[in-house]
Order: C-alpha cells, then structure tokens, then sequence
C-alpha cells in the first residue's frame, strides 16, 4: 500500500505529537510530582509551627496579671467573665467615692456567682496599707470581744419587781423564785432556777441571761 505525500506527512506528524506527549509526561512525572510531595510535607511542619505560635498567643491573652479591683473596666470586667450588669454594679459602687476592700465586698457589691469569684479572687490585689488597716481594726474587735465581760445582776437579791423584765416571767412567777429562793435560804447555784415550779426551762434559760447566782448561799438543796 502506497500513501501520498499528504498522508505520509499526516503520518509523520501524529507519530511526532506521540513520542512528545509521552516526553512531556516522563519529564512531569520526573519533575513536578515529587517535589509537590516535598512541598506537602513541608507544609504540615510549617502548620504544627504556626499551631504552636497560636496556643502561646491564646496562652499570653488568657494570663491574669494581679489587678486592684476597684478599677476593673468594661473590656476588663468582660474578659473576666463579668456580665454587663455586674461591671455596671461596681461602676456605680465606685461613683459614690466608695471602695470595695476584701473579695466578700466585691461579691455583695457586684453579684457575681461564688464560681466566678473563686477563679479571680486570687488575682486581687487591694493597697497593702488598707490591708494592714483592716487586720487592725479587726485584731481590736477581736481584743474588745474578748476582753467583755457581761455584767449580771444578783438573782439572790433580784425583787419580784426586777424578775418581770424578764420575756415569759409575770407577776405570779416572780413571786413564785422569790419564794423559792427564800425557802432554800438563797440560791447556792444557777441551776436550782429550774426546780421552780411553772418555770419552763426556755424561760429559765432567758433568766439567766440576766441574772446569776454572784454571791452564793451556803445552803444547798
């Protein structure tokens, strides 16, 4: 079979078109679909740094550095969890030329739940002087407290009269101690109060609360 010159060159030129087309396919293969692998695994490395970078900022944002609350602003209060109306609870404390001096202060003030309180209390820091003040003032409650002594009156001289300020007493049981005191010749003691008849032990409790056997009879019964 004879082909024309047409057709030869036809033939020629496909056969051409073959050999290049599986070249350039050897030359890509070869060429591109390795390195972009490499690129792939580069890029997963260069991700895990950029992850890193991501944890260290969100890390720095989250931080709590020591702060005075008293001074909390809105992005300050909202980055601590504060609702709007607890800001605005404090900012209307703090406008009164008032300040809250302990964490409980800082709750009553702002309402903030005792969860919340306990993440950020270990972050306040109030003036050291204040601090020092109210240890102080609270160390002379203390003393004071300690140091009272509560003055009685003498149940062994105490009239009918005296007994009815008593809540629960009237006039016929006042009558009534004062006649048992003197049947015993005086009280010896606070506890011979509950033998007195009708006298309920409420009651007798109540009594004691203002009188006490201070000079003590030597008869006891």
């Amino acid at each position: 079979m004879q082909f024309s010159k047409q057709e030869q060159s036809g033939i020629f030129f496909l056969l051409l078109f073959i050999v290049l087309l599986q070249g350039g396919y050897y030359l890509y293969d070869k060429n591109y679909a390795k390195p972009i692998e490499d690129k792939f695994v580069l890029n997963l490395v260069e991700q895990n740094k950029i992850d890193l970078l991501k944890k260290e900022v969100a890390t720095k944002k989250t931080k709590i550095h020591l702060f005075n609350p008293n001074f909390i602003s809105d992005y300050k209060g909202y980055t601590l969890g504060m609702s709007v109306d607890e800001i605005n609870r404090l900012h209307t404390y703090r406008k009164t030329n008032k300040y809250v001096n302990t964490a409980i202060e800082f709750q009553q003030v702002t309402k903030i739940s005792d969860t919340l309180l306990k993440q950020i209390e270990p972050y306040f820091k109030f003036p050291e002087w204040k601090q020092e003040k109210i240890k102080k003032s609270f160390a002379l409650k203390k003393s004071k407290k300690s140091n009272y002594i509560k003055e009685y009156r003498d149940l062994n001289t105490a009239t009918p009269l005296d007994l009815v300020v008593v809540y629960g007493i009237g006039e016929i049981l006042s009558k009534r101690i004062v006649k048992y005191r003197e049947k015993l010749g005086g009280f010896s003691n606070n506890n011979q109060i509950y033998k007195v008849y009708g006298l309920k032990p409420e009651v007798a409790n109540r009594l004691l609360e203002k009188f006490q056997v201070l000079k003590a009879s030597d008869i006891k019964k």
